[in-house]
């Protein structure tokens, strides 16, 4: 897990479901990880919009405001946040979502939703290792937050 000085990190959970929703945010605090939930994208908009920083965004494709916008929202508007889609419809609808967002299809365990956070989260550790003897004073202000931005491929810039 990756955390700031403050504490672990935050994962945003949009997800129309509300049981769905409850078993992913219990899943991931479990796993200790701090956990906010929505169930519309314009919930998860206004929580990315406040103070709090947000180190991943976990999104139903389906979500009232629609999962897919909401990531490419993301994506382009808060670069430095991991995007998880989950989705029945199949992974062969990739070509819709934003570069560097993973697709979970549906139905998934949840410890395959734990997997795909540390997955996202370690290639933050990873780029903020590489970058630490840079002594980048915006390096240093995103480790402390736990973001860091991806590029087009989905590898951490």
């Amino acid at each position: 897990m990756v955390g700031s000085c403050s504490g672990p990190v935050t994962i945003l959970i949009a997800e129309t479901d509300r049981i769905v929703r409850w078993a992913i945010a219990e899943t991931l605090k479990h796993a200790g990880y701090a956990t906010t939930e929505v169930c519309t994208a314009a919930e998860a908009l206004a929580v990315l919009e406040g103070p709090a920083p947000v180190g991943m965004l976990i999104t139903g494709r389906s979500i009232v405001g629609g999962g897919v916008a909401l990531a490419h929202l993301v994506h382009h508007g808060w670069p430095s946040i991991g995007i998880i889609v989950t989705s029945a419809i199949g992974r062969h609808h990739r070509y819709d979502l934003p570069p560097g967002t993973r697709l979970l299809g549906k139905p998934y365990m949840f410890s395959d939703i734990v997997r795909e956070v540390e997955s996202g989260l370690a290639s933050v550790r990873e780029w903020a290792s590489a970058c630490a003897q840079t002594h980048d004073p915006l390096v240093s202000l995103m480790t402390s937050v736990g973001t860091v931005p991806y590029s087009a491929d989905g590898i951490v810039a």
